[in-house]
């Protein structure tokens, strides 16, 4: 099945519904629906991301943090992360947390680390539990 201009979906994206956009984005990714592409995901998961949609700010991250679709960039995978932990996301604030852990993109900072997996923690991350727990923190 293709997406056709014609149906109501198709045209939601490009009147700036955020929500379409991350959808989009999503089925570009995954190649679901249309042919895969890296690119195309991108740029429907920027305009969806700088309207604060978490789900794209994190995926937007997750692009820039392993370099897919866009070159490698690790201060903007923060960048992303950030605005999506900041919303409350569970595994962008799980990231953030690993990032400051390691001092990827960003100066390495214990405290700030053990923050954001504290707030992963809290929603139930199994990993920023453990990452925790290796501290002797619960």
């Amino acid at each position: 099945m293709r997406l056709r201009p014609s149906t109501g979906f198709a045209r939601q994206p490009s009147k700036g519904n955020a929500g379409a956009q991350y959808r989009l984005g999503t089925l570009y990714d995954n190649g679901l629906w249309v042919q895969k592409n890296e690119a195309e995901a991108v740029n429907w998961y920027r305009k969806a991301a700088e309207q604060g949609n978490a789900g794209a700010q994190y995926r937007l991250g997750t692009l820039y943090d392993n370099g897919q679709g866009v070159q490698e960039n690790e201060a903007q995978a923060v960048k992303w992360y950030r605005k999506a932990a900041e919303q409350g996301h569970i595994y962008a604030q799980r990231n953030l947390g690993e990032m400051y852990e390691k001092g990827r993109g960003v100066q390495k900072n214990e405290a700030e680390a053990v923050n954001w997996f504290r707030k992963a923690a809290e929603q139930g991350s199994g990993v920023a539990r453990e990452a925790l727990q290796r501290r002797g923190l619960q």
